[in-house]
């Protein structure tokens, strides 16, 4: 089962996902770690992609286009059509496909095992549409959302919490990337449109797809044991975490070369 969180930035998708390993520990099914996950992300994941030479990203994501166009054209197309910065916007686009490449063989490979996302798909969406000045292509947008969902079969949960909240978490962090203490003042002042178009990226989101709701606005402590909550309930019908040594960790059931019998 694959479970993806799905929030803007400041809602502590991240840090809940980081306790599940112990708050989860004996009370649902074999859970892929926070740490495994990364570790697959980096291997054969979106960021083994992005570090790979041009040719080599575009034959490792070939077969999605053939095979599922749905999702793959839709995404491209949805960052031609955002405008510049292209090279960075098809760049971002090509992660979020990369994203897709792993949750499918995640899928495949790992059927019993419970895998959550704090980065899903709907995320790699918005990193890649959000500094554009209007957010285009509606209808693309739900396609390959509707797509990708109804191919990975996944399940979503979702952070509630409030602008002004999400605005002073981001924006009072010490961390890399676009929302820190650090960022410039216009990104400050673009940070509410954004928050917006995140929240027009989950309205398109089909029905089905989020199967609860979490308020974020409490405790770190409080966030990450509401979701533990959720995700044994969703899970609670799977198989107990009596998975073999090597499923533990998830990430040695991929990386570890299979011999035949």
């Amino acid at each position: 089962m694959i479970i993806e969180l799905i929030g803007p930035a400041g809602c502590g998708k991240t840090t809940a996902a980081r306790h599940l390993d112990r708050l989860l520990r004996g009370h649902t099914p074999a859970l892929l770690g926070f740490e495994a996950l990364e570790r697959l992300d980096r291997e054969i994941g979106e960021r083994h992609l992005e570090r790979l030479p041009f040719r080599k990203r575009m034959r490792l994501l070939l077969p999605l286009f053939l095979r599922h166009p749905r999702i793959a054209i839709p995404v491209m197309v949805l960052a031609l059509v955002h405008g510049p910065p292209y090279k960075k916007r098809f760049r971002r686009a090509q992660r979020s496909l990369g994203h897709v490449l792993l949750m499918l063989r995640l899928r495949r490979l790992m059927p019993d095992m419970v895998v959550v996302a704090d980065d899903g798909f709907t995320q790699t969406l918005w990193t890649m549409l959000v500094d554009s000045r209007a957010l285009r292509g509606a209808w693309l947008i739900r396609l390959a959302l509707a797509s990708y969902h109804a191919v990975v079969e996944q399940r979503g949960l979702r952070f509630r919490i409030d602008d002004q909240t999400a605005a002073a978490r981001v924006f009072g962090r010490e961390s890399p990337g676009r929302f820190n203490r650090n960022a410039p003042d216009e990104r400050r002042h673009a940070f509410g449109r954004w928050l917006a178009y995140h929240r027009r990226l989950v309205a398109l989101l089909p029905e089905a797809v989020v199967a609860g709701t979490i308020d974020a606005t409490g405790s770190e402590q409080d966030v990450a044991r509401a979701l533990a909550d959720a995700i044994a309930d969703l899970a609670g019908g799977a198989h107990t975490a009596s998975a073999p040594p090597e499923m533990q960790t998830g990430a040695d059931t991929i990386l570890t070369p299979q011999r035949s019998p």
